[in-house]
């Protein structure tokens, strides 16, 4: 079943933006282009509503679920916006998970050293 266009909806609220975003999260193990488009779709409601926390979480999805298509450029690009506004607002548990796919997609990327470098300073966030 394809996601209802939120961004008409004028009735949208933050938890059914968040629901749609675990949607997707769930969706990625047997449908990626489905979780992008469901993500891409929450980022676009949420920032039409202002709920900026919302667009973050759904950049960082963005951000995993490019990394799982190789598409490593995308997924530095969406993880550092997210990480940028994570930061910002000082949300512990964004800055973790954002910093985690931004060290993951480059140890993934050949980038070796870099990504180990980054995954040690994410292990301080998750402790």
């Amino acid at each position: 079943m394809k996601y209802q266009d939120l961004d008409n909806d004028s009735s949208v609220s933050e938890e059914s933006l968040l629901e749609s975003l675990e949607k997707s999260y769930k969706t990625r193990i047997y449908d990626l282009e489905e979780s992008i488009f469901l993500a891409v779709n929450v980022e676009k409601s949420a920032l039409k509503h202002q709920f900026f926390d919302i667009v973050a979480k759904a950049q960082n999805h963005l951000g995993l679920y490019f990394m799982i298509k190789g598409e490593y450029e995308n997924a530095v690009k969406y993880s550092e916006i997210a990480l940028t506004y994570f930061t910002q607002v000082n949300n512990t548990k964004g800055i973790a998970d954002a910093s985690f796919n931004i060290a993951s997609t480059l140890y993934k990327s050949d980038n070796f050293r870099d990504g180990l470098i980054k995954l040690t300073e994410c292990l301080h966030y998750f402790r």
